[in-house]
Formats: structure tokens, sequence, C-alpha cells
């Protein structure tokens, strides 16, 4: 083996260069120079926790450790690997039997990946670390069908795409999904679950720009290959990107017609989806008495449906609430807006529940956020859906956490890390670890605070988690507001800004620079005052957010 690090990194085994393609983890190649570096190649584990992970404790950084070293051993053995592949290859091609085994191999992998795919079951647990030391293999096998299957390549990239999304495999997840994609036939069925998966990936990567094309792509190919029901389905969900991007009025839209086409069709699920989009639409917005409204409506929607339906609900989000700290309500990032993949009716109104809980939050009503979401817990317990379970209990335990119960926020939240560990969910659980920092902030303990908000970043970064990322630096933020360092908290509140802005989020982004805005007028900067709250104030008329606009008009109207 032969390590480069001079100039561009490279290793190098048996003359093949393994630095060259992409490592899962970016700490595994850090690894490889530290150890690259140390004396006899060894170094004391304590020595590398605190270099690769300073701002987490023991426990968590050794875990982080253990990971890294996983990974860089399975990445430096790969070219062995595959001179032994190779040499039985040619022994398989010799005896007249490779086409067969590998066509085998892929089978077994596509029905594995097929047993491990909620979207073909109307409730059931996800936990996608299942499928982690099946990793390589589920590699070949769509290596293989993408070079001679190339529907089997796209039916297996489909069944993966939850895996990817939940593990943190977004960039991989997505340069499989397009190759299988551009390989297949324009008539392959998943087409059109492709595209929308590989739009939940890209919105992982904090990339909105194609959502508008790829949600296009999918109802085409829907129209190629489904019923009337079918194509009303996928317009409908590739109609809750667009809230997100910031097109809500294009989303108010769909939702209108997707009501009008369900009663036509005389399809309940589609109905109570497109009240469920409406409803989204009027949070995004910040329309309490509205979205209140249309929840309710999507309650009595999701009631009209078939309890045997396949899954039709997609589970979404807010994202960012607005929390009580030092005197005044701040954007906190709380939870994933496209949790990604549907529900069926057992849990539909679990999530239903939970947008009002969200509802309620908005109107500064906690007490009724609380009921809410307790009856989105009871849902969820009913049906024992484990992701669903976390969600509540992660929702449950901020709401008590701005209400000052601390012991109570603290073991809600807990209890949703353990789900979140137990299903293999890093995205939920760094965001319950954030929402634990920031409840250890507002109790009194900033520098536990500090510890656990800034471990979040770093696993966002690990994985090129932009939105995570930039949301929790937002969090961070609030975090030294609770320690009450005005000046610190608005570099960082500055810092999610700049990290949101280049992913076109424009509600998150809105939040982030009005933050930014009060904390600089509050610190006597009214010129950074008044050139964030512009901004801010365009976004929020942008996207339509009635609390947000309002924020901003009171901060132009202080800064006179």
């Amino acid at each position: 083996m032969r390590i480069r690090l001079l100039g561009a990194f490279a290793v190098e085994i048996d003359g093949r260069d393994m630095a060259a393609r992409p490592w899962r983890l970016r700490k595994s190649r850090t690894l490889v120079k530290v150890l690259a570096l140390a004396p006899e190649q060894r170094t004391h584990r304590d020595r590398l926790l605190d270099l690769l992970w300073p701002d987490l404790g023991p426990a968590a950084a050794a875990n982080n450790l253990h990971q890294a070293l996983h990974v860089a051993r399975r990445e430096l053995v790969d070219a062995r690997r595959d001179d032994a592949v190779l040499f039985g290859h040619e022994r398989l091609v010799a005896a007249g039997e490779r086409a067969a085994v590998e066509a085998a191999h892929c089978a077994y992998f596509v029905t594995l990946a097929d047993d491990h795919d909620l979207d073909r079951h109307t409730v059931g647990v996800v936990r996608p670390q299942l499928l982690d030391e099946e990793h390589d293999n589920l590699r070949a096998a769509l290596g293989r069908a993408l070079r001679s299957s190339p529907d089997q390549a796209l039916r297996l990239a489909v069944a993966l795409w939850r895996f990817w999304l939940a593990r943190g495999h977004f960039a991989e997840g997505s340069a499989w999904l397009e190759q299988a994609l551009a390989v297949a036939s324009p008539s392959a069925v998943e087409r059109p679950r492709a595209l929308l998966a590989l739009a939940l990936l890209d919105a992982r990567q904090g990339r909105v720009s194609r959502f508008t094309e790829l949600g296009a792509a999918a109802v085409t190919a829907t129209e190629r290959v489904g019923s009337p029901v079918e194509v009303g389905f996928t317009r409908l969900r590739a109609a809750f990107l667009q809230p997100v991007a910031g097109n809500v009025r294009a989303a108010a839209e769909t939702a209108a017609q997707g009501r009008v086409q369900a009663e036509e069709l005389g399809s309940p699920p589609m109905a109570a989806t497109s009240h469920w989009l409406g409803s989204m639409v009027a949070l995004f917005q910040e329309d309490v008495p509205t979205a209140l409204a249309l929840l309710r409506d999507t309650l009595a929607a999701v009631d009209r449906v078939a309890l045997e339906a396949p899954p039709f609900l997609p589970a979404v989000t807010m994202a960012v609430v607005l929390i009580p700290c030092a005197g005044r309500w701040v954007p906190a990032f709380e939870e994933t807006a496209l949790i990604g993949g549907q529900v069926g009716r057992a849990q539909a109104p679990g999530y239903v529940w939970s947008a009002i809980g969200g509802a309620h939050r908005l109107d500064r009503d906690l007490g009724s956020a609380a009921a809410a979401v307790r009856r989105a817990a009871e849902v969820f317990d009913t049906v024992a859906d484990d992701a669903g379970s976390a969600l509540a209990r992660h929702q449950l335990g901020c709401i008590e956490r701005d209400r000052g119960e601390y012991g109570a926020a603290r073991t809600h939240l807990n209890s949703a890390l353990r789900l979140r560990r137990q299903l293999g969910d890093r995205r939920g659980e760094t965001l319950t670890l954030a929402n634990l920092g920031l409840g250890e902030a507002a109790a009194g303990d900033v520098e536990s605070g500090r510890r656990l908000t800034r471990g979040a970043v770093a696993r966002g970064e690990e994985v090129d988690d932009g939105p995570g990322v930039a949301g929790n630096l937002l969090n961070l933020a609030v975090v030294e507001l609770f320690a009450g360092d005005l000046a610190l908290s608005r570099r960082l509140a500055e810092q999610a800004v700049e990290a949101f802005r280049p992913q076109r989020y424009p509600r998150l982004t809105a939040w982030a620079l009005q933050f930014a805005a009060e904390l600089a007028l509050a610190g006597g900067a009214p010129q950074a005052a008044r050139r964030h709250g512009g901004e801010a104030a365009a976004l929020f008329t942008e996207v339509g957010c009635q609390i947000g606009r309002s924020r901003a008009a009171a901060l132009a109207a202080q800064d006179g």
C-alpha cells in the first residue's frame, strides 16, 4: 500500500488508485491521513477522538470512530477483493457458469431489497441498517443489473432509496438512481417513483433546482404506464416538493385540482392526499386558521379511506418552528420537511395530528399543541409504527422544552433518540440530538447544549447534508442566545443564512435572515439589520408567510 499526502490525496493498493472514487465518509479519509502520518501508523484512540470529534461526548465520539474505522477498512480492501472477484469470475467463465451465478446473485438481492421497501407495505417498521452488511453485495447487484437488465436495475435502485435516505448515503443513492434512470426503458413501471426518490435525495443535499423538472417527468412517466388515479397521485406527490421550494401557488392549485379529480374518479385516498397538500401549503404560509380548518378536513377525508388501502399520504412536516428564547420567539430547525415515502390509513391520522400540533405552535398555543401531538403518539403507538412514534416523541419533547418542562422534554427526546437509533435513521437521530442540545441550553446547561448541537453540525457535514448543516447552525445560534452571547448568536445566524442561501429554500432562508436581522438591530448594527430584514421580507412575501411578513414589518418599523 502506498499513501500520498503531498498534493492530491492518493491511496494505491496493488497498483489501484483507491482515493480517486468517492468514499462513504469524509472522516474515513481523514482517519487514513492521520494514521499515515503517525509514528508506525499507530496512535492512541483518545487522540483520534479529540482530533476528529472535539465537540462530541466520549460515547458519541467513540461510536463515530468505530464507524469511520469500519468504512476505511472496507474501502481499503476493495482492491484486493476486486482481484479475488476477478479471479472467481475467470473460473466461472471457464466453467460456463458466470452469467447464471451473477443472475442468481442479482435476483436474490432484488428480492431482499423488495422485502425492505416500505412503499410496498401498508404498515411496517423501517430498519434500514439491516441492509448495511449487504451494502457491497447490493452495489454489485446494481452494477450487474445496469449492464445486463436495465429495468431490473431501476427496480433495485427504487427499492433501496429509503435505505440511502435514512443512512445518509445521499450522493451515492442519487448516483445509482440517475444511472438506472438513464438505461431503463421510458415505460419502466418504477420510473415515476425513481424520479420522485431522486428529488428527495436532492433535497437532502440542499438542491431544489430540479424539483419541478423531476416532478413533471414523473407525471409524464406515469401517464405512459398508469391509470388516471395513479397519474393523479403522482401529480400530487410531486406537488409536495413545491412548498418547500417556495412554489406554494402551484402546490395550492394542484391540491384544488386533486380534490375535484378525486371526486370524479371516486378515490378517497386521492381526496385525503389533496386535503393534506392544501393543509401543508397553509402551514408553510403560516396561515393558522386556514391550516387548522384544512387539517380537520384532512382527518375527515382520511376516515373515509379503507384500512387496506395502499400507502397514500406523504410524510411531511414544516421543519422550522418558532420557539421562545431570551424573551423573544426565534426560529429553530426541528424536523425534516420531506421525510420521504407514504403511509397508509392506519398511520395517516398520526401525521395529521402532528401537523395540527405544529399549527397550534405557530399560534403560540403550546397546551393545544401538546394535546394534538399526544393524539399523534397514540395513533403511532397503536399500530406499532416506531418511525411515527419517534417523530411524535421528538415533537412532544420540543413542546415541553418550550413550556419549561425540562425533565419531561429530556424523557421524550431521549425516547425519540433511542427509537431513531434502533431504526437506523441517522438524519432523525442527528435532529433529535440537536434539539436535546436546545433543551439543555434552555434549562441552563449551555455547555451540554453547545456540545450536542455542534455534534449535530459535524454529523451533517460528514454526509453532505446541506439543509441539516444549515439548520443546525441556526440551532447553534439559538443555543448562544440562551447563553446570552448576542454577538456570537448573530455570527452563527449569519453563517446559517450563507449555508441556506445557495440551497434555495426560501422559507428556511427567510427565517434565518429575520433572526440575523433582529440580532443585528439588538446589537447596534442597524445597517446589517436593514440588509438582512429587507431580504427576509422579500422572501416572506414570495412564499406568503403571514407570521414572517408581520415580523419583518415590525422590524422595519422598529428600525425607523
